[in-house]
């Protein structure tokens, strides 16, 4: 009795060897790819999402700038208008004044 009971532990020990052996193959081949997949997903769609946010705030800056380029040339024409008429007061006044006047 006692060389089955022993026989029986060298069993158990075996298959125990042999399920560790099975996890590390499992591990190997299924789990560590299946894992470095998802990083690499994972990662792809965050560079994506960075990719999109500097975009649209690239596009924002720009719009920002061009508005801002456009206010600066309103006020500039603004300032230039009065100087126009001045230049050509005569104009007006020859248009208003009768010709036998002039």
């Amino acid at each position: 009795m006692q060389i089955k009971v022993v026989e029986r532990q060298k069993q158990i020990a075996i298959q125990e060897q042999e399920i560790t052996r099975k996890q590390r193959e499992l591990d190997a081949q299924v789990i560590k790819p299946a894992e470095a997949e998802a990083y690499k997903i994972e990662m792809l769609a965050e560079a994506e999402r960075n990719k999109r946010v500097i975009e649209a705030e690239a596009r924002a800056e720009a719009i920002r700038l061009k508005a801002e380029a456009r206010r600066s040339l309103s006020r500039l024409r603004l300032r230039q208008r009065p100087s126009r008429w001045l230049r050509r007061p005569m104009l007006g006044m020859s248009i208003r004044m009768p010709l036998w006047l002039t």
